[in-house]
């Protein structure tokens, strides 16, 4: 009777073990960021109407959109052989034609517009097959897959970046330039709401205004659009605009200070 009582007992605790281990793998799986990447849905609808092997994202602060393969001044009709400018975080479709320029080393690709134009770029200025995010809070950044591999780069609150693949609850990442390029850890640290996206793609075009008083003016405009009040980085426009200040009176530079551009296919890869 006492060999019985105690294997009943034993088994009421392996029961009760097993029961907790149970809950706690269930509350791993139903979370709601882990359930989201891992789904298929994760990769559905990036871009409207377009598949994810179809879709290319830019990288690069501007580039240039061309008639024909290659940064000469001039297609062969002899018309100009730039066309228009393709900014980053842009998402193009992929039409799978690829043209190597021999004497610029540099691999291009033809590509059409979200409004239907087509046109040659550089390959190595976008990332392929991949969603646009946001970060919302720092995260640690690691070479590959594994704890033992991390960086000393961290991405930072609104920064732009590219999600390339999702691996077991890490997801694949490339950044600005494909300066920060790694894995992170942290699937809650981005966003990929519309809302929050413009708000870091405003809140980065009005940080690079030298005068403060138009940088003031760009943030308080962020404010100002209602559509953007529910986006989770409004807090860090207004941290900036406590940084700068109540405004220091009109300035000469307010009025004569150029909208701020970067400069087309500035700072590119070097061939290898």
């Amino acid at each position: 009777m006492k060999r019985f009582f105690l294997a009943s007992c034993r088994m009421i605790g392996f029961l009760a073990l097993g029961w907790m281990l149970a809950c706690q793998d269930s509350g791993a799986r139903t979370s709601p960021s882990e359930e989201t990447l891992d789904s298929q849905e994760f990769w559905q609808d990036t871009v409207p109407g377009i598949a994810r092997d179809k879709i290319a994202i830019c990288v690069w602060p501007v580039v240039g959109l061309r008639r024909e393969p290659g940064r000469k001044a001039y297609a062969s009709d002899r018309q100009s052989n730039y066309l228009i400018p393709v900014y980053y975080g842009e998402r193009v479709e992929l039409l799978g034609v690829f043209d190597t320029v021999k004497a610029e080393k540099r691999v291009y690709m033809k590509i059409r517009l979200q409004d239907g134009q087509q046109g040659w770029v550089y390959e190595d200025l976008f990332e392929k097959y991949g969603r646009l995010a946001v970060v919302t809070s720092s995260a640690e950044l690691y070479r590959r897959p594994d704890l033992m591999t991390l960086r000393e780069e961290k991405l930072i609150p609104g920064e732009i970046i590219v999600v390339l693949e999702v691996r077991e609850g890490w997801l694949h990442i490339s950044g600005s330039k494909k300066l920060k390029k790694g894995w992170i850890r942290k699937p809650e640290s981005l966003s990929f709401r519309q809302e929050d996206l413009k708000t870091a793609l405003l809140f980065f075009k009005a940080r690079q205004y030298r005068n403060p008083n138009l940088e003031r003016a760009k943030l308080q405009e962020i404010l100002n659009q209602q559509e953007l009040g529910s986006s989770v980085l409004i807090d860090m426009v207004k941290e900036r605009l406590s940084e700068l200040g109540p405004s220091q009176g009109a300035t000469s530079q307010d009025s004569t200070e150029p909208e701020p551009v970067l400069d087309e296919d500035s700072d590119l890869p070097q061939p290898q």
